[in-house]
């Protein structure tokens, strides 16, 4: 079972037997920037194109629609989809058929399409607007000229009562409205139905079942990869195979900027992996000779039948980061990594010249200040080094817990408190007060503290005894919690309402 949006679950096309649902109605695209015919088709009318191409020859598009998809002045929805299916019949339903259940009176049409086989005659008499039979238009409607589809008007018993002119909230339009009980009418107009059009797919018999196929370690999620010359893509541990889901025109694009992408990463792995050139230039000569073979064939990396084939794929961004690629002309120039050495190994020195580039050594490669780290660095004495770095106001003696730190540290955070602590440990620590001295924030009056109810600093039990005093609820309970960032504030079912909450910003939600 798959959850996700119609248009990107990867799905086999000519493959399933039925597409039955209830397609979202609206006046806007799907977000498909595919090159299907149908890509740009509003959404209900974009489900029939996608469900067209899912069904096998013969298979069965069933879907409730909007009568947009057979009242549309614009019959080129109704052409697309007669050129790929036969209309096996449709049952426009009354305005109001759903407002019981969805709280919408919109007119629906029931739509049963059958897949064409190919080579089978297109029949197209459903594609046109006629007006209204006589005898389909409501006594009481004064409209003579009220258009409907041409298949109604042949087969007016499937149409649930008689068409008017109604108001939809922007014009109005033609209007089924029936009186009657809904549920009997729909059961006879659905015994109209043909019967016998739907014939089973042949069984075929599979020479063999593939195993599952592991996922080489590190194998990025998402990822295409190429085994055994098809096309797989990475799926937790697994490889699942996408070869007979693909076009050969994906297949060939997608197996060759795999392969590019695994020179490049060769490439790249090894410049990381050596300080010398050793073969680095047959990497670069059979990354640039692939990436020639496929551009010849295929075009840029950048374009958009590549981007199409390959955008789901992570490494992607590397593809595009290869190529310096000109839209308007539709060109690419190679990037760096085709001609020299783009990345070096960082590699932790072993002396360096001056105090401050030992401590920077030692910051980086130590994580804190590592006097041993930094006397070996420089040969010379520790007690040099840090009386060195101590006087240039680079370092300072935390007394709280005897360790050195850098100034960006000991001189950052709550100053005061370490202020009071380095005057109390005697003259040796001179420096650390006159620096504190000139870091210290200024005082703020009560009068400018003004504290918000959510603030996170505020303990809860001040909170609670603040509703207590003020509120007089007596039984209010008042929690936070550091994980969700949230207060929870319960009080008496007598009180307005029974629990409130506050966001970690203080507003507060109801």
């Amino acid at each position: 079972m798959h959850i996700a949006p119609f248009e990107k679950v990867a799905l086999p096309e000519n493959w399933f037997d039925l597409v039955i649902g209830n397609v979202p109605f609206g006046n806007y695209p799907a977000a498909d920037a595919g090159p299907k015919p149908y890509a740009r088709f509003r959404i209900h009318n974009y489900f029939f194109g996608r469900a067209l191409d899912l069904v096998r020859p013969g298979g069965l598009v069933c879907f409730i629609t909007s009568t947009g998809t057979m009242e549309a002045r614009d019959d080129a929805v109704r052409e697309y989809v007669a050129s790929q299916a036969e209309l096996l019949g449709a049952i426009r339903l009354p305005r109001g058929a759903f407002a019981g259940l969805a709280s919408t009176d919109v007119q629906t049409d029931m739509l049963f399409l059958r897949k064409r086989h190919p080579g089978e005659a297109v029949s197209g008499a459903w594609m046109e607007r006629v007006l209204v039979p006589d005898g389909l238009r409501h006594p009481r409607c004064p409209h003579k000229y009220l258009q409907i589809n041409a298949w109604y008007a042949s087969n007016p018993a499937f149409c649930i009562g008689q068409v008017t002119q109604e108001s939809n909230g922007y014009e109005e339009v033609p209007t089924v409205m029936f009186e009657g009980d809904l549920e009997p009418a729909l059961a006879e107009r659905i015994a109209l139905l043909p019967s016998g059009v739907y014939t089973p797919a042949k069984p075929v018999v599979l020479a063999s079942v593939r195993a599952a196929v592991p996922a080489e370690p590190g194998a990025r999620p998402g990822s295409f990869r190429v085994h055994h010359g098809r096309v797989h893509r990475v799926e937790g541990a697994e490889l699942v195979d996408l070869h007979d889901s693909l076009n050969a025109t994906q297949r060939a694009r997608i197996a060759g900027m795999c392969a590019i992408r695994d020179h490049a990463r060769a490439l790249l792995d090894a410049q990381l992996a050596q300080d010398g050139d050793e073969g680095l230039a047959q990497l670069r000569a059979m990354l640039g000779g692939t990436y020639d073979r496929y551009v010849s064939r295929h075009g840029c990396l950048s374009t958009r039948a590549n981007a199409l084939a390959f955008r789901r794929d992570p490494d992607y961004p590397l593809l595009l980061s290869l190529e310096h690629y000109a839209e308007e002309s539709d060109t690419a120039r190679k990037a760096a990594l085709f001609t020299q050495r783009t990345l070096r190994r960082v590699s932790a020195p072993t002396a360096v010249a001056e105090p401050t580039e030992a401590l920077a050594a030692s910051v980086q490669w130590r994580g804190r200040v590592d006097p041993g780290y930094m006397a070996r660095l420089l040969s010379a004495p520790q007690e040099e080094v840090l009386a060195a770095l101590s006087e240039a106001g680079q370092i300072f003696l935390d007394p709280a817990d005897d360790a050195w730190k850098t100034a960006d540290d000991y001189l950052s955070g709550n100053v005061k408190a370490r202020l009071k602590q380095a005057a109390l440990s005697g003259p040796a620590l001179r420096r650390n007060v006159e620096a504190l001295e000139r870091v210290q924030p200024e005082d703020l009056p009560p009068a400018s503290i003004e504290p918000r109810l959510g603030a996170v600093w505020i303990p809860a039990g001040d909170v609670e005894a603040f509703i207590h005093d003020v509120l007089e609820l007596k039984d209010c309970k008042v929690s936070y919690s550091a994980e969700a960032g949230a207060w929870s504030v319960t009080y008496p079912n007598g009180a307005r309402g029974t629990t409130s909450r506050w966001p970690r910003n203080g507003a507060r939600r109801g």
